[in-house]
């Protein structure tokens, strides 16, 4: 999946370089939406410590575009200066990265296209953000020796923390957007909203849950023993998804994002559960299979060091964002 991600930092600098007009047509926006949620989850999952042993498309080094595009990083993706989808601002915002431009822009189509809203999309970016930050720094709330760097990046951490823990959804209702998407994108959505918006309902709270097991696991360190209940509440969500979808007579592809953030905190019994939904959520695509193989190779990895140092549950050793470093494994979620 190493060319993806490739042609998203070729579509993020074609973008950048025309700009973005204050009308834009509807292929357009759906273009950029396209382009945004790709973005986003890839993004979540990419290590960038290893970044320049990859290429892109155009024969640079993967750290040369990094460095060329404004990233959605802590030094501009800050919480504290609130959250571009739904307008707020605790102070005067910096300069905006592209990805939080596209969050501000279209939110309502954003959800109508993907069923998930882009609140909790912005909420993943910004979790990722500020995981880059701490890895990058290589810095703990705990040993670090910069005062000031500590009580910055905590209070970051706190205000997230707070808003993803806070996160609810409510769907737009009657309206939704359907009304200017063209059929052909809408397949999924031709049930009744109140009908489609129950249906997702449960695979918004598998991401969110998800969502709480990256925040805790990436940036506050937590260990795997303490994230159980949120990794079955992600994999119930992921099965009451799939019967709602079922019995509803609803088509329509989902990320498999929280699987795979779930799966790599799950333990046995929750593990053959994660198989058992790769294997029956798949869509036929082989990004599906790509993951599943690649957390495949994580859980023999963490169990041998498990195994090795004695520790059983709770490891550190060996973390997904390690693997997938140590392996040059660059996968895309969606």
């Amino acid at each position: 999946m190493e060319e993806g991600r490739c042609f998203l930092l070729d579509a993020e600098r074609a973008v950048r370089l025309r700009g973005l007009k204050p009308h834009r047509s509807r292929k357009v926006r759906l273009l950029h939406n396209l382009f945004l949620y790709n973005r986003i989850l890839e993004e979540s999952t990419f290590t960038y410590t290893d970044a320049s042993n990859y290429q892109t498309s155009n024969g640079r080094g993967l750290q040369d575009d990094i460095q060329s595009i404004p990233q959605s990083n802590a030094a501009t993706r800050d919480p504290a200066y609130g959250n571009p989808a739904s307008g707020d601002s605790l102070t005067a915002q910096p300069e905006q990265t592209l990805v939080d431009q596209l969050i501000a822009n279209d939110g309502t189509l954003f959800e109508a296209v993907y069923g998930v809203p882009i609140a909790l999309m912005d909420l993943i970016s910004q979790a990722t953000s500020l995981a880059q930050e701490v890895s990058s720094q290589k810095l703990s709330l705990h040993s670090a020796t910069d005062l000031h760097t500590v009580a910055s990046l905590a209070r970051r951490v706190r205000v997230l923390e707070d808003r993803i823990c806070k996160f609810q959804w409510e769907p737009h209702g009657k309206g939704h957007g359907y009304d200017n998407i063209p059929t052909a994108y809408v397949d999924g959505l031709s049930q009744p909203p109140t009908t489609y918006d129950n249906v997702m309902r449960h695979f918004i709270s598998a991401m969110h849950q998800a969502l709480l097991i990256f925040f805790y696991r990436r940036i506050q360190g937590t260990n795997p023993y303490a994230l159980q209940p949120f990794v079955k509440r992600t994999v119930s969500e992921l099965f009451a998804f799939e019967r709602a979808k079922a019995e509803n007579s609803i088509v329509t592809p989902v990320p498999c994002w929280p699987g795979f953030i779930a799966g790599c905190e799950a333990v046995e019994e929750d593990r053959e559960q994660i198989r058992r939904w790769f294997r029956e959520a798949r869509p036929g695509w082989r990004s599906f299979d790509a993951i599943q193989d690649a957390l495949e190779g994580f859980w023999r990895a963490r169990d041998l060091s498990d195994a090795g140092t004695g520790t059983g549950l709770g490891a550190t050793e060996v973390t997904w964002e390690h693997f997938l470093t140590k392996h040059r494994i660059a996968i895309i979620p969606t």
